[in-house]
């Protein structure tokens, strides 16, 4: 018969204590098991391979309570006692450690290489679950708080089971009266593929817990709840699925896929819990009768490419299995092949073709991409093979001048496709092909366009880098008149076309910022909700709503600058802040921003705050530098980067912040931040503070000014590229600039002009004002 459970009561003194805070009175903490040990039955853990991780140890010692107690000493402690019971229980347990050390070497003593042995060990291993026994700090050392909190591994239902049978004993035994389970994102979590959970049994700042783990057999009371929650755990029996035929992982047809399923200890599978994912869409599976095994065929016309496959299932009493992923292609031969040539014919005193091929297989879907296309042609020069690229390939033919047709034959996989292209019987336009390329890196630049004016003078984007202009344009570069073209491609400096009017057959970009931004991958995070809380002004201007402005012009610099971006919304809907960290991982952001504006007092409201997780290695020099920038270019006062505890910025796999700009409740921000030229800048302050992150050197600054009324809200961009709405005094002003020379355009409603240029040399600042706007 199990005895009552043990209620805790927290009350915090109301006294105020002169450099500590108000100690709460004792609480019924660790006063002992509320069940019964059972009797065991040796079958439900027999055989079962049980990992157990204390968390931290040698260096790392983890937080330290108030009379210093060490974190890692207590993990080791409950872990040892852990060990003995499932030991006695028949289990083949192991210890990532059993004494007060790291796993740190000469070659890397960092905390990523330290739990990376721990990872290393639970794949030489390969055990049934992972248990990594933590405890947990409040942030403001705040001894009122204490709390029990589970995490498991994200997105694992194996995981999620094992954590609540785990806590729910937890909760139980240890009188602690507030809890969560949660997903978690811990290194050790996200880089293995087993069951695992990390368990926060209590905070160590509470004056009571540490009191009491510094006790022996308070450890030993922690181990025995967990041990009831793994004895439950397994007693439910745990699924297992194994991949049955075929086994390959390249196929030229279109696969039917069986998996054996296995119910270890338990009655048997769910028939109404089998899940299965094809690249995340969830599709129907068959069962066999007995719930053993389970078949998929995929669509008769699945395209060529890459696939995920995954199932889950969950038995009768509840347990789920382990997410089992499979990973294959599909990579049917050609059969039919498609052209575009253009021009269609060639002229009659020779140039250049683009050819380009879409090769399909006898579904008529495209063959897969990095398929390798050989190319023989009957005359000029051809590259001897091109792979293929978003379903096609492209290439170049260079031609004299020809009296008979051109053959082109493409080969793939044994098979041969040809194209006849006929000469012209009248004057057509001749095309050039130039390749353009990075110029640091000389890689080539597949996204790039040619404009003239208003016109496409080539497509925006090639896959080889290999761009087709007109032969005349030349011609019509530089003249009177004639209208501007340029070459562009995100994350590039813009150029003019004129470099085209030799005949050039490499074109070099320069990247912007030395490419400090380059393919790198931001998720920011336009904080959302309703009420106060998320901020909202006087006159009813909301905090979510400007959020969202400022994270779309951030959207725009970072990504003229090269940078990958992804917003966690795009309209009024608001996720949870789990679903904020999946998106946030499966995205693989490199670095994660949130964005608030808040309510706060008048009297700090105009200041900019940023905040970091804490022990955050690279979360708190990215505070550091998007604090300083944002304070520098909005003119406010600074405030020294703070640690904060959220669950995106304790959960995300990349470093994260929070920036909190200027307070919503103060009614002359509201006002500002009403304006789409202060939500222009202060984005632009917060692009400045990640170039400056990335290590971008201060330059060159420039202001350009509007003289004539009306002087506001002039669009000015700089070099196609950088744009900012003008001021009240008509000023738009943008530091750490490039050296060189820009050309700057303005527009208004439907005045559209060019500004002139303006040259910035190293650590100058430069104003250009513009006049005569009035007249216009």
């Amino acid at each position: 018969m199990r005895r009552p459970l043990l209620v805790a009561v927290l009350v915090v003194s109301t006294l105020a204590s002169c450099g500590r805070p108000p100690v709460p009175k004792e609480v019924l903490v660790y006063r002992g098991l509320s069940e019964n040990l059972p009797r065991l039955d040796p079958s439900i853990l027999a055989g079962s391979r049980i990992l157990i991780d204390p968390g931290h140890g040698g260096h790392f010692q983890g937080t330290v309570g108030r009379e210093g107690l060490q974190e890692a000493r207590v993990n080791l402690g409950v872990s040892l006692y852990l060990w003995g019971l499932l030991r006695e229980a028949g289990a083949d347990v192991h210890l990532t450690r059993s004494a007060e050390r790291d796993f740190l070497t000469q070659a890397d003593s960092s905390l990523a290489g330290e739990l990376g042995k721990r990872v290393s060990m639970v794949d030489s291993l390969q055990p049934d679950i992972l248990v990594s026994i933590h405890h947990n700090a409040q942030n403001d050392r705040d001894p009122g708080k204490n709390a029990i909190e589970t995490y498991y591994r994200f997105g694992d239902p194996a995981s999620r089971d094992l954590a609540f049978a785990v806590h729910r004993h937890l909760m139980r035994n240890l009188g602690i009266e507030a809890g969560e389970v949660r997903p978690g994102n811990y290194f050790i979590l996200r880089n293995i593929d087993i069951p695992a959970i990390l368990g926060e049994g209590s905070y160590l700042t509470h004056p009571q817990v540490e009191a009491s783990l510094q006790l022996s057999e308070k450890q030993r009371l922690e181990a025995e709840a967990y041990f009831l929650g793994i004895l439950e755990y397994f007693s439910r029996g745990v699924p297992r699925i194994v991949r049955g035929a075929p086994l390959d992982s390249v196929f030229t047809n279109v696969p039917a896929f069986s998996f054996s399923i296995r119910d270890v200890g338990g009655l048997g599978i769910d028939p109404g819990s089998v899940e299965v994912r094809l690249n995340g869409d969830e599709v129907k599976a068959f069962l066999s009768a007995d719930g053993r095994i389970a078949r998929y065929r995929l669509p008769w016309d699945s395209p060529n490419g890459a696939y995920e496959l995954s199932l889950q299932v969950r038995n009768l009493l509840g347990n789920s299995s382990s997410v089992s992923r499979v990973h294959f292609v599909i990579d049917f031969p050609p059969e039919i092949a498609t052209f575009d040539n253009a021009p269609p014919a060639f002229p009659p005193s020779g140039g250049t073709l683009r050819i380009r091929a879409r090769l399909l297989d006898r579904r008529g879907q495209a063959i897969i991409d990095g398929s390798v296309i050989h190319l023989r042609t009957s005359h000029g020069e051809t590259p001897d093979s091109v792979q293929v690229k978003r379903g096609f390939v492209e290439f170049p033919l260079s031609l004299g001048a020809l009296a008979e047709p051109v053959r082109l034959t493409l080969i793939n996989h044994g098979r041969s496709f040809d194209l006849e292209v006929p000469p012209a019987r009248h004057t057509t336009t001749a095309l050039r092909k130039v390749t353009i390329a990075d110029g640091l890196t000389g890689a080539v630049v597949n996204n790039a366009r040619v404009t003239l004016g208003d016109s496409l003078l080539s497509s925006g984007g090639s896959n080889n880098g290999m761009y087709f202009i007109p032969v005349g344009l030349a011609a019509t570069l530089g003249r009177d008149g004639a209208p501007d073209a340029w070459v562009e491609a995100p994350g590039y400096r813009p150029r003019p076309a004129a470099a085209l009017a030799v005949d050039v057959d490499t074109l070099q970009l320069t990247p912007w910022y030395e490419g400090r931004l380059m393919s790198l991958r931001f998720m920011l995070d336009p904080e959302g909700g309703f009420g106060r809380q998320a901020g909202a002004g006087q006159l009813g201007l909301t905090g979510p709503y400007v959020n969202l402005q400022v994270a779309r012009y951030l959207e725009e610099y970072l990504e003229a600058a090269g940078a990958e971006v992804e917003l966690t919304r795009r309209n009024e809907e608001t996720l949870s802040p789990r679903d904020v960290v999946a998106m946030t991982n499966r995205f693989g952001a490199d670095r994660y921003i949130e964005i608030r504006h808040r309510g706060a007092p008048a009297d700090s409201g105009l200041v900019v705050h940023s905040h970091f997780f804490p022990g955050s290695r690279m979360g708190l020099p990215m505070s550091e530098a998007i604090g300083r920038a944002l304070s520098d270019y909005l003119a406010l006062p600074p405030r020294a980067p703070t640690e904060l505890v959220t669950y995106p910025l304790q959960q995300t796999a990349c470093p994260a912040i929070v920036v909190e700009l200027p307070s919503i409740a103060i009614i002359a921000e509201e006002l500002r931040l009403g304006e789409p030229a202060y939500q222009r800048k202060q984005a632009y302050g917060l692009f400045l503070g990640i170039l400056e992150h990335f290590g971008v050197e201060p330059h060159a600054s420039a202001t350009i000014t509007i003289a004539d009324s009306p002087r506001s809200n002039w669009l000015v961009t700089l070099d196609r590229t950088w744009s900012l709405l003008s001021d009240h005094e008509g000023n738009a002003t943008f530091p750490l600039l490039p050296p060189g020379r820009y050309r700057v355009w303005i527009r208004r409603g439907d005045v559209s002009i060019s500004g002139g240029s303006l040259l910035l040399r190293p650590g100058e600042h430069g104003r250009h004002v513009i006049r005569g706007l009035s007249a216009r």
